[in-house]
């Protein structure tokens, strides 16, 4: 990520950068890495004071790209395992995708980055794809919708959990 930051900016000077921290443990080594690319870096507690007014999110795959896929904002999902862990899931799950949104609703509705496909230039073509596409707001707010019909019938957690174990 901080490679392709660079090329973000230089490309859309307006835009502002916000890494919400997964856990505040973290703060020092983010801000070190982070340090001089002008990316904010706030709490956990203040995700959703960002996300509504978030046109892109990089989510790394978890429940969280269940929060964004619902608030209908875009988001590039990805995620970097050691080789032998992902090998070892790959043989096992063999699965397509990994994020939430894609899985509930069966199909690639948030771009994935898996692996060797998370890279400067794999991440910086896929936010070019997003920030430049018109019809990207509309059909988020589809999925949104799509989303919410597909779980919102009764207990969600029960749901996802019973769409991720009929998954895999």
């Amino acid at each position: 990520l901080k490679r392709t930051i660079p090329g973000i900016r230089k490309r859309n000077p307006e835009m502002e950068f916000v890494l919400i921290l997964a856990s505040s443990r973290y703060r020092g080594t983010v801000e070190t890495e982070l340090e001089g690319l002008g990316v904010k870096i706030e709490e956990q507690s203040r995700f959703y004071q960002f996300l509504h007014r978030t046109r892109l999110c990089i989510s790394c795959s978890g429940t969280v790209t269940l929060e964004v896929a619902l608030a209908g904002v875009p988001q590039i999902i990805v995620y970097r395992l050691s080789p032998l862990t992902y090998a070892f899931a790959r043989f096992f799950l063999q699965k397509k995708v990994i994020g939430l949104p894609n899985i509930i609703l069966g199909q690639m509705v948030n771009p994935e980055l898996i692996q060797n496909r998370f890279n400067p230039e794999m991440l910086l073509s896929e936010v070019d794809k997003i920030l430049h596409d018109s019809h990207l707001p509309g059909e988020m707010t589809k999925i949104s919708g799509d989303l919410r019909k597909k779980i919102s019938n009764g207990d969600t957690f029960a749901q996802v959990a019973e769409v991720i174990d009929d998954y895999l």
